[in-house]
């Protein structure tokens, strides 16, 4: 029996990008399967509407990222994929010299192999839900200019005219898709289209403020066979599609209903996180879980010099576990972040905190903890391959765009909650963590119900 292939690859540069837009299709009841790491030739897949790909592309050099990307878009063009996404930041991370641009060159050419030229490419990265927003080709991050509202170590985001920084990265021409032409609706959006690629135009960004814009843009983007963005766009796309076509006779469908109650890790499985993001949101998270349980925290100058973090991580969580969750944390304000780039180069800092956490990571699994949290890109990315995660079932969420992931082995399930750095309410590490099952009260920025606050407050590390 032939089978239909999915109808969207998503390809995501990091694994926290990966799990969110995973998180929020699957909420939208479409069938989502999720990889991390380049899937091998041969590995099945399990005829989910949506396979997403999250690889650690983003922050690896040029020629790494394409080869990544290309063999995990051959395998998805190898499925029959209909479409394929590529996911990045709602901040456009990258540098001048990529990677969105030479990956989206590398996923142009693989397509290009199998049907003819795909013409033309929409890049978009706006989440007007987390004030991620596009004006006149220029990203912004609420009412400020994405180069004036914080920076990251390892991608800078300091140019934010999208159009200029698309253009460095890549050898094809980048024209713009304005907000008035999108506000005026799918028709002359897609008129205004058919001018740029007349024109010999084939990246286009796109401009979007609103839900609706994206609407549009979902709706206009329906033939193209590769599209690019963030979390916002892809939604967008996957609501405004075309029907799946009816299977040929003696051909099997894809599933086309998702998990009906995604399901959460219990309670009094040992917890624990680890924490390598520097936003002022996750150093929020990290010192409001510091007031109620122990905290070992490190730089990687202190690595460099000889402290073996790992092993007074392993000394933490024998003398804690039974009593509550423990973390592992390096994240510090800008102007730490900076001395110790300083003194070891932006390259070995990053890579000394990366490749501790996944080791502490690796050994607290080790010693029981079930239920693990990851906070930061790198770091997680760090603690899946350290784990050797390489599949994982999408589970309920703790906040928007954070799922639970449950990891079968050959024992007790692991559950990985993979965050990214800006994502998050301030209690969010005490809510995932807490062993006594408590809930948070209210929205995404409630605070955490009053039988928590009255723990007894833990000395840190």
């Amino acid at each position: 029996m032939t089978t239909l292939g999915p109808r969207l690859g998503v390809l995501a540069d990091d694994y926290t990008g990966a799990v969110d837009v995973a998180a929020t299709l699957q909420e939208s009841g479409v069938p989502v399967e999720l990889h991390l790491g380049v899937p091998p030739p041969d590995r099945a897949w399990d005829r989910s509407e949506v396979v997403v790909v999250g690889l650690r592309s983003r922050s690896v050099d040029v020629a790494t990222a394409v080869a990544w990307s290309g063999a995990a878009a051959s395998w998805l063009v190898g499925l029959g994929t209909a479409q394929l996404f590529q996911k990045y930041s709602s901040t456009f991370d990258s540098t001048d010299a990529g990677n969105i641009g030479p990956v989206a060159d590398a996923l142009r050419a693989a397509l290009h192999r199998s049907v003819p030229d795909p013409q033309l490419v929409l890049f978009c990265p706006a989440v007007p839900h987390y004030g991620r927003t596009v004006y006149q080709g220029h990203l912004f991050v609420g009412d400020r200019l994405v180069s004036e509202a914080g920076t990251h170590p390892l991608t800078p985001r300091d140019d934010p005219d999208l159009v200029r920084r698309l253009s460095q990265q890549t050898a094809e021409q980048v024209g713009l898709l304005p907000h008035q032409t999108v506000a005026a609706g799918v028709a002359a959006a897609r008129a205004a289209l058919d001018r740029l690629v007349a024109r010999g135009v084939r990246y286009v960004v796109a401009d979007a403020v609103d839900d609706g814009d994206l609407a549009v843009l979902g709706q206009v983007a329906q033939a193209h066979r590769l599209v690019t963005g963030a979390v916002g766009l892809a939604s967008a796309l996957l609501a405004g599609g075309r029907e799946l076509p009816e299977p040929r006779e003696g051909a099997e469908a894809p599933r086309r209903s998702g998990p009906s109650r995604p399901e959460a890790p219990p309670h009094a499985l040992p917890g624990a996180f680890v924490a390598g993001s520097c936003t002022v949101e996750t150093l929020e998270q990290v010192r409001r879980f510091e007031e109620r349980w122990p905290v070992l925290r490190f730089r990687p100058t202190e690595v460099a010099d000889g402290r073996d973090v790992v092993a007074e991580a392993r000394r933490l969580a024998v003398d804690q576990l039974a009593d509550g969750p423990v973390g592992v944390a390096a994240g510090a304000p800008a102007d730490v972040v900076r001395a110790e780039q300083e003194a070891l180069g932006r390259a070995r800092a990053a890579e000394l905190t990366e490749r501790t956490l996944g080791e502490v990571a690796e050994a607290l699994v080790e010693l029981g903890v079930r239920r693990l949290v990851a906070a930061g890109g790198e770091t997680a990315g760090a603690v899946v391959d350290r784990c050797g995660i390489s599949r994982a079932a999408v589970g309920a969420t703790e906040a928007p765009g954070i799922p639970w992931l449950r990891v079968d082995g050959d024992g007790d399930p692991l559950w990985v909650l993979l965050k990214s750095g800006p994502l998050g309410d301030p209690d969010l590490l005490l809510r995932a963590l807490d062993p006594a099952g408590t809930r948070a009260v209210g929205s995404e920025t409630g605070t955490v119900d009053a039988a928590l606050r009255r723990r007894t407050r833990r000395p840190s590390v």
